[in-house]
Formats: C-alpha cells, structure tokens, sequence
C-alpha cells in the first residue's frame, strides 16, 4: 500500500476514533459494589488458604507459591514458564487439584484466588481512569500492534466487570 493510501486512511478513521474515545459512563455505585465484594473474596480466600497452609505466603508472587508447591510440596510440575520456572497458571492448579483434591484442598482456594485477582485488577484500572463526569476514556491504539489492529485495555475486560459500563445512546 502507497503512502497516500495509508495517509487517506488514517484521515478517514480518526474521526472514528475521536467519537470511540469519548468514552463510556461508569456506573460508580456497581463499580465500588463489585470493588468491594471482591475485595473481601479476596481477603477470605487469602485467610482460609493461609490456616490450611498454617504459614503465611504471598499469594500474588507466582515464584512464591511456585516455590511451595513445587519444592516444598513435591507436586509435579506440569509445565514451564518460558523462563523455566513451573508455571501456576490456573489450568495448572486446576489439574493438580484434580490429581490430588483430598491431599492438597487448599489447591482450590488458591484457583479461586486466581481467578478474582484479575477482576480487581480491572477493576481497579476503571476506578483510576475515571474523570469527574463519571466516564472513562479509553485510547484505541493502531501503532502498537505490527498487523495494525486496534488495541485498547477495554476491550481485555471480563465480562463480569464490563456490566460498570453504560453505553451512551446512539442516534441513527
């Protein structure tokens, strides 16, 4: 493609992203709502998985909990990171919890935990991109990615959390 090409094309867009990032209405309450449930989600999972344990481990460090499961415990390592460590990624857990469910119970606390510290996270992302109408302003990349396709946090949001965001209405 020849440079005017591109050029008219990058014209023809830029209005379009202009109107994407006006952004989306946040409902606040249900935003502090699901915030503050899964916060203390969290926080319970976090107590249960350390009196099962009966000592206290960093949850959030993968290299921690790698190091307990895989050194202190035993527990096979199904598959490496690409830096070599064992990985604990939830389809990991998820496996070794299956193999041994009675023997280590705490495996399920601990995907539970997985699986909620990503909700906070997006969530937390939201509460801090917020303005003072209550809107977030997402910016919708096109550089960044080398095949050109648009790319912005939005659009790696779960499900679960995209329930905070109000659509503006669309006049056809």
């Amino acid at each position: 493609m020849k440079q005017r090409d591109l050029i008219g094309i990058e014209q023809k867009i830029t209005p379009i992203f202009t109107e994407m990032e006006k952004g989306f209405r946040v409902d606040v309450y249900t935003l502090m709502d699901l915030k503050s449930s899964y916060e203390m989600t969290l926080s319970g999972l976090k107590k249960e998985i350390q009196e099962k344990l009966g000592r206290t481990i960093r949850l959030d460090s993968n290299m921690e909990l790698g190091n307990l499961l895989f050194n202190d415990f035993g527990l096979p390592s199904l598959r490496l990171t690409p830096s070599g460590s064992s990985s604990v990624s939830i389809d990991v857990l998820e496996r070794l919890f299956d193999s041994y469910p009675n023997t280590y119970p705490f495996l399920k606390s601990v995907i539970g935990f997985k699986n909620v510290q990503p909700l906070i996270k997006s969530l937390k992302t939201i509460s801090n991109k917020l303005d003072l109408q209550g809107r977030i302003h997402p910016e919708f990349n096109h550089s960044t990615c080398p095949s050109g396709r648009i790319y912005s946090y939005i659009q790696n949001l779960p499900k679960e959390i995209r329930k905070v965001l109000i659509p503006d209405e669309v006049n056809s």
